[in-house]
């Protein structure tokens, strides 16, 4: 059955910074597409990095600084209705087939609404602090309990034996503390806080900064892919004839986006 509020394509769209430069995000997206890579800053590393996030123990959830996870987002938006959109991110982007990024790992974000006057109470703010002083109270337990993880893989068999309690096979019931408290951490901040996101639901739906009408999709790590893998590209008409020039066999593939 059609459902015309999803999509069975992911959208990219590369303009966020300057979304009415034109020029800049047509040359962004063929870097891109020369590259075959959606990556995120400082966009200097090829290729499909391990799943990786930055934390910030001092910083809040709220701002999302307390977990930045190192992600490739695409937005989950039937094309017909990409018009608010591109208005925030600008006409350039490439959309992939939903089912592909699965695979890979892609999946929705958890939004958090906030709103006026949520500064007690079990829902907005107060939530995000409680998730965040919950986390927070577990990284000091963790800190003071399990030790470092080596730089090196072990190398011999009573290296093996001495470490057992660092490495545990996915799905695997952890097999001793320190093993339980690894787990936990990973999957607290790869699986769960790296997908929260806070979102302003007083603001009208075309605001720029009301981040829920983005319908976002997140992939932990970079997004390597071939043309071929590429269902449209989006463009300013203007910008058609160099990206055919260059990249002849998207010609079908092509769907420009005029001034509205």
């Amino acid at each position: 059955m059609h459902q015309p509020y999803t999509s069975s394509e992911l959208f990219h769209f590369v303009g966020h910074a300057q979304p009415q430069d034109d020029a800049r995000n047509c040359s962004t997206l063929i870097q891109i597409l020369r590259a075959g890579l959606l990556s995120f800053p400082p966009h200097d590393k090829p290729g499909r990095l391990p799943r990786t996030v930055t934390v910030r123990p001092e910083a809040s959830l709220l701002d999302e600084q307390l977990i930045s996870p190192h992600i490739t987002c695409f937005a989950d938006i039937p094309a017909d209705s990409l018009g608010s959109h591109v208005s925030r991110y600008g006409r350039f982007g490439l959309s992939f087939q939903r089912a592909e990024l699965i695979k890979w790992g892609a999946r929705p974000v958890a939004y958090v609404p906030t709103f006026k006057g949520d500064w007690d109470g079990l829902a907005g703010r107060p939530l995000l602090r409680d998730i965040q002083a919950v986390y927070k109270g577990f990284r000091k337990h963790f800190d003071d309990r399990v030790p470092p993880q080596p730089e090196t893989m072990p190398r011999t068999m009573e290296e093996m034996f001495a470490s057992k309690h660092l490495y545990r096979e996915m799905g695997k019931i952890p097999s001793d503390e320190v093993q339980l408290m690894r787990g936990l951490k990973s999957i607290l901040e790869m699986e769960l806080l790296a997908y929260i996101k806070p979102f302003n639901a007083d603001l009208p739906d075309d605001h720029r900064d009301n981040f829920y009408m983005e319908r976002e999709w997140r992939l932990l790590g970079q997004w390597p892919f071939d043309i071929a893998d590429i269902v449209h590209v989006h463009l300013a008409p203007a910008f058609r004839s160099a990206v055919e020039a260059e990249f002849p066999t998207l010609a079908g593939r092509i769907i420009e986006i005029p001034t509205s």
